[in-house]
């Protein structure tokens, strides 16, 4: 069963894969759309202060906000696939770094053989569990 799930996660076509994709992607959006609008509430204040709420150049403005709001938003489905990509990184990193520590562990417990049970015991001394 944990091999699985390791497997679920370690493919980028699963449906945990894209879940975890789609839930980056929605933060991304929702941190984006809470910084528009306190750019635009912030251009209101800045207008209005100036006199200038119903002008090109506020309508212009706005336009500009709205403009790069879309460019950051279009990234976003690459950036979740390389964010995932660094996910699947760590997993491997993890992996890799237990089976060292398990090799380490029969080789400090004298397991010339296939004696899993010292190798074992020696692994967990030497990650101090």
């Amino acid at each position: 069963e944990e091999m699985a799930m390791y497997r679920q996660r370690m493919d980028p076509s699963t449906s945990f894969a894209q879940e975890w994709q789609t839930a980056y992607i929605d933060d991304k959006t929702n941190e984006l759309e809470k910084q528009f609008r306190k750019a635009e509430a912030d251009l209101a204040v800045t207008m209005s202060r100036r006199g200038i709420t119903d002008s090109t150049i506020t309508t212009s403005a706005r336009s500009s906000l709205a403009k790069a709001k879309a460019d950051l938003a279009k990234d976003f489905k690459s950036q979740a696939y390389q964010a995932y990509a660094e996910y699947q990184k760590t997993l491997i990193a993890a992996e890799t770094y237990g089976s060292r520590v398990a090799a380490r562990g029969a080789m400090v417990g004298g397991s010339g053989g296939p004696n899993f049970q010292a190798a074992l015991k020696s692994s967990v001394k030497a990650v101090g569990a």
